[in-house]
């Protein structure tokens, strides 16, 4: 059953603290997909965060759940940060179609969106990891207020959406968060549950079937992306990567 008091609350505070330049929301405009007798057609065009998706937005969006990839990717141009703009790229080299895709018929749909790293817009992820961890997970002097700010924005979501379980996109974005909980710079409450899978952009058809079924509880020999298991903040926190 969806809360709408708690579902406008947590609007209102992204809105009021501007999170929802650097957040979006797993919503798309149906008709960003076709689907014809023989193959599924992708309307990338339709992709953006659009004024249909807001209208009504507590009641579409389900913040039990949030993803968290690395950070925005480089276009090459100036970037900008609308609102609920991100993982809504309509821009002929995002992936952000993929993204949807692998959500589409789930119940992630409606889940809390967002970058571990904040306003550093480059596309190669190790880039960004090596910037801003050259050595042993150590926080580079040069990127240091880079880090702290993405920590203080990313700390502030958690504890305004309060997720129930994560969803990590992507080796890089793992080894944040793990670092960032292993030094105390980022807190999530013990009951979360969190798992690390492939980032949608690297997905292939055949990987994002597979995602779909995992997500769906449905049965999957496939282990390509590795064996869907939820585990405590604890038992991430105990990993190494």
């Amino acid at each position: 059953m969806v809360d709408i008091d708690r579902n406008k609350r947590i609007i209102k505070i992204l809105d009021e603290k501007s999170l929802s330049a650097v957040s979006s929301w797993a919503i798309w405009d149906e008709k960003v997909f076709e689907e014809t007798k023989s193959k599924l057609i992708i309307h990338k065009n339709k992709l953006c965060w659009n004024d249909k998706l807001t209208s009504n937005l507590e009641t579409k969006i389900n913040p039990d759940y949030m993803f968290i990839a690395l950070n925005v990717a480089e276009r090459g141009i100036s970037q900008k940060f609308d609102k609920y703009s991100n993982f809504h790229d309509y821009n002929s080299l995002s992936n952000d179609w993929k993204c949807a895709l692998t959500v589409r018929n789930t119940s992630l749909i409606g889940a809390y969106m967002t970058d571990i790293i904040k306003y550093f817009p480059e596309s190669k992820a190790s880039v960004v990891y090596k910037s801003l961890f050259p050595t042993n997970g150590v926080v580079s002097d040069k990127n240091k207020k880079i880090y702290d700010k993405s920590m203080d924005l990313f700390q502030s979501e958690i504890d305004i959406v309060d997720p129930k379980k994560i969803i990590v996109f992507g080796e890089e974005a793992k080894k944040i968060l793990n670092h960032s909980l292993k030094n105390g710079r980022i807190h999530l409450d013990d009951s979360v549950e969190v798992i690390g899978i492939t980032h949608y952009a690297s997905a292939t058809n055949n990987s994002k079937k597979t995602l779909q079924k995992r997500f769906t509880g449905a049965s999957d020999d496939d282990t390509t992306n590795g064996k869907f298991t939820w585990v405590t903040v604890k038992d991430f926190v105990n990993m190494n990567f």
